[in-house]
């Protein structure tokens, strides 16, 4: 989630990697480009392109 007390803010985002944290679980998207916008309510992302990178464990080394 979004820490609280931060001030709400918008980003650009460069081609990388985007990781969810759901519990146990980490879900991962390749993006090209887009924006960030994060505020109390939660994190949103624009972005250009964006593929599924595929879903993981957070002990495991490959994820």
């Amino acid at each position: 989630g979004v820490l609280a007390g931060h001030a709400p803010f918008m980003t650009t985002l460069r081609e990388g990697f985007v990781t969810i944290h759901e519990g146990e679980r980490l879900h991962r998207f390749e993006v090209q480009g887009g924006f960030a916008d994060v505020t109390p309510q939660g994190l949103t992302i624009l972005a250009e392109h964006a593929r599924d990178a595929g879903v993981g464990n957070p002990n495991s080394a490959t994820h």
